[in-house]
């Protein structure tokens, strides 16, 4: 069953008149909207609209380390005057880095590799930052990157500023990030999101004034900038209070 769906089920229970509920889930690799119209009588449940878009909570976590952790890597260092090329340690050799799914699998590719060595040659870096890059790489670290890039993350929703802190090997981290600027850096999605939202709508042929409750599910739509965007659209209606992370597994457990 669609995520979403299973998540509005789940709290069909709780429903004593027709209404018109609209579910946002913000998981790790998606966000997926549902538009379902509740009755009281089960034969009379209508689904609306179901939508969704390839961004989630990865996407979030890979805009930090783009943003904020690249420079612990080498970005930003330059090379001898005597390189012919001359110029700053190149970003697509850094840019891996900032995909979850791919970080790890980097030390099988030859090729990156081999251009990561090339690249070192007349590299300026006294603080031994491709030595971190290295070793991150080798060991397989970038799993543990991301969960403490996501830590941070969590705590954002709690709270206006967070440290990101990773320590292991040459690996020495430890960054400041305010709520704002994840919000910068996330802008792009947050608007991707907005208009996964109008087209739901679109889709479902109703005003933001007919949706009647929401859900909120998902572990990313505790960020408060997209609970906040949903408070925008939809000022009357009913934020149903959820557990983000069981809710669907909830609703399916009820619809076997």
């Amino acid at each position: 069953m669609f995520e979403p769906l299973a998540a509005t089920y789940s709290f069909k229970q709780r429903i004593s008149e027709q209404a018109n509920i609209f579910t946002l889930d913000i998981g790790g690799g998606t966000t997926d909207i549902s538009i379902v119209r509740i009755s009281t009588d089960d034969s009379r449940d209508e689904v609306l609209t179901t939508q969704g878009i390839k961004v989630g909570g990865v996407d979030f976590d890979g805009k930090i380390i783009r943003h904020r952790l690249l420079h612990y890597f080498g970005d930003g260092l330059t090379y001898v005057s005597t390189r012919m090329d001359g110029g700053e340690f190149p970003r697509a050799l850094l840019f891996p880095l900032t995909d979850r799914y791919k970080i790890f699998t980097l030390v099988n590719s030859r090729k990156y590799l081999d251009d990561l060595q090339r690249s070192f040659y007349g590299l300026i870096d006294p603080d031994g930052k491709t030595k971190a890059l290295e070793y991150l790489i080798h060991q397989q670290l970038g799993l543990e990157l991301f969960d403490a890039v996501e830590l941070a993350k969590i705590e954002l929703s709690h709270s206006g500023s967070a440290t990101i802190s990773y320590r292991k090997g040459p690996i020495d981290i430890e960054e400041q990030l305010t709520r704002e600027d994840f919000n910068n850096y996330i802008s792009d999605y947050t608007d991707r999101i907005s208009n996964l939202i109008l087209s739901s709508l679109a889709a479902a042929k109703l005003e933001p004034g007919h949706i009647d409750k929401i859900l909120l599910v998902g572990g990313s739509s505790k960020i408060p900038a997209f609970r906040n965007m949903v408070t925008m659209f939809f000022p009357e209606a009913e934020i149903l209070g959820v557990n983000e992370m069981t809710s669907i597994a909830h609703g399916l457990g009820h619809t076997q």
